[in-house]
């Protein structure tokens, strides 16, 4: 519910104590660290998802989500970087 109405941290206070309660609960792994990594948790998100993995190795999509947690990192770098250039030519520009 907390992810539904958009409260990140109230999100992640109740998957960490899903994965206390059960630790080797692979939904509750891989829903962790998909938000863990929307928040920027890089590191602890791709964790809580190669753990998922590990727990369910049929199913693909926490490996899919190390990867979107790995693009989405990128690309904020990016314009991170592109936002601090840009500051020295016009605010508009994010390149």
């Amino acid at each position: 519910q907390s992810i539904a109405e958009g409260d990140d941290n109230a999100a992640v206070t109740h998957l960490r104590r899903a994965v206390e309660l059960q630790p080797s609960n692979a939904e509750y792994r891989f829903e962790l660290g998909a938000q863990l990594g929307k928040m920027g948790s890089v590191d602890e998100g791709i964790l809580e998802c190669n753990i998922a993995a590990q727990f369910k190795p049929e199913w693909d999509l926490p490996r899919i989500e190390v990867g979107i947690i790995l693009i989405n990192t990128a690309i904020m770098r990016k314009v991170g970087s592109g936002w601090r250039r840009s500051q020295n030519r016009s605010p508009c520009l994010l390149i």
